[in-house]
């Protein structure tokens, strides 16, 4: 049963419950954005023209209509709690005196009215130059331009969701049931008393609630654009037009989850995590596990007392399986947060000494994110257009495009920016280089056309131009047009549903064995229903070895 409290104005000092006049859920997330140009066209001579421009953006930070806006009382520092103040203290020996994280309200209507959500980036200048040259045969062209476009429109409901639901500002109090709940008694449990105060840091012990926070260094992101092609005339009105058009995107909007488990802690000189897992999963003993779980019960196991812990993990419902898929990232996230044993969230660390943080960097919360302006993109592309104008009752284009776009952006995560975002969880956090890959948007190759006829019927024109005037007003002015469009498919990617370097998306890729068939991609149609991936078979790693032990699952 759980029942939510939220702050509904910034003045309020005491959490509102459903039902009461001051409960208000909803956020009213407000932006305002700017923008100045000039432009000028400038003929330097006959043959040769100049486009010039300057465009100046302004990109407003969010704020709450009610003054409700978020962030800690660190900034981008705060979100790292007892770990210290930034990424240096992400992974590996970790501080524990960081203290925990505290929110403040921030922007426009609150009480910190010169904090922003995010810092305010006033420097977005965008000068643009581009060129037209005709060479003196007059029948062709060179052109060519390159410029600067800042982009910080964002989608604002990805904020909300995020930043409307900030420990500290929303409450949601839950209690387990042991009996069967309806309608009928669900009211005896109610009202639930909040667990904290409005603004007061969530407990070492909740290990449930999201965090977000947005960067200290966050920017607007910006693409340089750049373009050159030659146009030549064929015959009269048939141009053939080739181009090479590129850009660089810069400081794309990007999301980085924090609380990745950290399998290569070690403590006090013990192996690490990692090795700690494939020790249990070879059917050995890890001391990491014993000074852990030590006197803790695991399932049927007592640590210490009629086995060890790499024993009871290997036998305990909840993370045999775990060990078998060599799912280590997520075993590490469970012992983090499980009341089992313990019957207090991340008892599993705190009953033996180990540090609270000594797997999540913030681990009194589940996620816990950085939103800034990190990730870029390149795009370049060869483009060739074949253009017949109107004439003799017949016009038409014909277009092609070799491109390729490569990115920060092959995860799964979520989208910020109107989905420029796709990384929030990489293949591994402290080398996000190895995501870059293709966008979801490139296609390499991309064949268009179309073309349009017009019908030799009617007065004046080859047939029917004879009819009587009524006659002439029904078979006059029809066409015939038509559309064309092929194009390679979208990128495929491969993925093992499981999590071993990272816990909150499955993110592992499987080994490739040789190379994928050139025609990995076709669909072959049979009587019984469409085959993918025709020729590509999967193989089972090898179990694991987990002893002699009868009751371990390898009997299983």
């Amino acid at each position: 049963v759980e029942q939510g409290y939220v702050l509904s104005a910034a003045t309020q000092t005491q959490f509102a419950g459903y039902g009461t006049g001051d409960f208000r859920r909803f956020r009213e997330f407000h932006k305002n954005d700017y923008a100045f140009y000039f432009k000028d066209t400038w003929n330097v001579t006959n043959s040769l023209t100049l486009n010039l421009g300057l465009r100046y953006d302004v990109y407003g930070s969010i704020f709450e209509q009610n003054g409700l806006a978020t962030n800690t009382t660190r900034g981008e520092a705060g979100i790292f709690s007892i770990s210290g103040s930034g990424f240096e203290n992400w992974f590996g020996n970790r501080r524990t005196d960081g203290g925990l994280t505290e929110v403040e309200l921030v922007g426009k209507n609150s009480p910190n009215p010169d904090k922003l959500f995010w810092p305010q980036d006033r420097n977005n200048f965008a000068p643009s130059i581009g060129f037209s040259y005709s060479l003196p045969d007059s029948r062709t062209i060179i052109r060519g331009g390159a410029g600067v476009n800042y982009a910080g429109a964002i989608q604002v409901l990805d904020y909300e969701l995020s930043f409307g639901n900030v420990p500290g500002t929303v409450n949601i109090q839950r209690i387990p049931t042991s009996s069967y709940v309806n309608f009928d008694n669900v009211g005896d449990f109610f009202p639930l008393v909040p667990s904290i105060q409005p603004f007061a840091p969530a407990k070492l012990t909740d290990r449930n609630a999201d965090f977000d926070v947005n960067s200290d260094t966050r920017r607007t992101p910006y693409t340089y654009n750049w373009n050159l092609s030659v146009q030549r005339e064929l015959a009269n009105n048939l141009t053939l037009e080739v181009s090479y058009i590129g850009n660089k995107a810069t400081q794309l909007l990007q999301v980085i989850e924090l609380n990745e488990p950290d399998i290569f802690a070690s403590f006090e000189g013990s192996e690490t995590f990692l090795e700690a897992f494939n020790t249990t999963r070879a059917g050995g003993d890890a001391p990491l596990f014993d000074r852990m779980l030590d006197g803790i019960r695991i399932g049927s196991i007592t640590v210490g007392t009629n086995g060890s812990g790499s024993a009871a993990l290997r036998r305990f419902g909840r993370t045999d399986n775990l060990i078998a898929d060599g799912e280590v990232a997520e075993l590490a996230e469970y012992m983090n947060s499980t009341n089992t044993g313990t019957r207090v969230p991340g008892g599993l660390l705190r009953t033996n000494g180990f540090p609270e943080n000594f797997i999540m960097v913030s681990p009194q919360f589940d996620d816990a994110q950085v939103w800034g302006s990190g990730d870029n993109s390149t795009y370049n592309s060869l483009q060739i257009q074949l253009r017949k104008r109107l004439s003799s009752g017949v016009s038409g284009q014909f277009s092609y495009t070799w491109s390729k776009a490569l990115g920060n952006a092959i995860g799964a995560g979520t989208a910020t920016g109107g989905g420029d975002n796709d990384t929030t969880t990489g293949l591994n956090p402290l080398d996000r280089s190895i995501m870059k890959g293709r966008l979801g948007f490139d296609r390499t190759h991309a064949w268009n056309a179309h073309g349009t006829w017009e019908l030799p019927i009617g007065p004046g024109r080859a047939l029917g131009s004879n009819v009587p005037s009524a006659l002439a007003r029904v078979i006059e002015g029809w066409q015939l047009s038509s559309i064309f469009t092929y194009q390679s498919g979208a990128p495929q990617s491969i993925r093992a549903d499981s999590r071993t370097v990272v816990a909150n998306q499955a993110q592992s890729t499987p080994n490739l064995v040789g190379s994928l068939p050139k025609d990995f991609g076709e669909v072959n149609v049979t009587p019984a229903g469409p085959v993918y991936f025709t020729g590509l078979s999967r193989v089972s790693a090898p179990m694991p070895n987990f002893g002699a032990d009868p009751n371990d699952i390898s009997r299983d």
